[in-house]
């Protein structure tokens, strides 16, 4: 199994989860986080797979470039840091994190093609996990389907148009992977999974 996972924060979930009951099994895990502490900690969480495992720091986004890259003032591990400082607003006031300055840092960007393309392996059969906090939407909209056919897909629909809001584009984003042969499933209230068919 081949699974790469955009935005792994602390490691702490199902991700997490499923590849330590699958150690075995897993032909490559590729984790991508623009933040460097949580790069160390997948690092160290997942060094029961050795040179299976490969640590990226990153974003992955609609664009390539440089961003600007956004965390709350004293937690350089949120789990709601993003690429869009509305994000991090919408949370503060949603009680989810501590109110308080964000932290803005400049991080390298690839878009998912440009970032896929550097893996040979990574042409077909694979698991894709994404949670970036805001821009899942905006990255699997310019995912091409054509030349990569990932197995699985999850990501966390409920900030696809703005933070706490799903509309047009979590519409086009099903409508493009269904018009593509995916079937959906929703795993919580939050995410979506889409699994192509063998």
């Amino acid at each position: 199994m081949k699974i790469v996972q955009i935005g792994c924060n602390n490691c702490d979930d199902h991700v997490f989860e499923l590849v330590s009951k699958n150690a075995d099994s897993i032909e490559t895990l590729i984790v991508v986080d623009p933040l460097a502490k949580c790069v160390e900690v997948a690092k160290q969480k997942y060094a029961f797979l050795a040179e299976r495992l490969i640590v990226v720091q990153c974003a992955i986004s609609p664009t390539m470039g440089v961003a600007p890259f956004y965390c709350p003032v004293g937690d350089d591990m949120s789990v709601v840091a993003s690429l869009s400082k509305d994000h991090i607003y919408a949370h503060h006031h949603s009680g989810f994190t501590p109110k308080g300055p964000v932290n803005e840092t400049w991080v390298p960007c690839l878009t998912i093609n440009s970032f896929l393309e550097s893996f040979v392996s990574l042409q077909t059969g694979f698991h894709l996990y994404i949670d970036t906090e805001g821009q899942d939407v905006d990255i699997l909209l310019g995912l091409d389907l054509a030349r990569f056919r990932v197995s699985k897909i999850q990501w966390e629909s409920i900030h696809s148009d703005g933070p706490f809001k799903v509309g047009p584009k979590a519409q086009a984003l099903l409508q493009k992977l269904h018009r593509n042969g995916y079937i959906f499933d929703l795993c919580d209230t939050m995410n979506v999974v889409a699994t192509l068919p063998e």
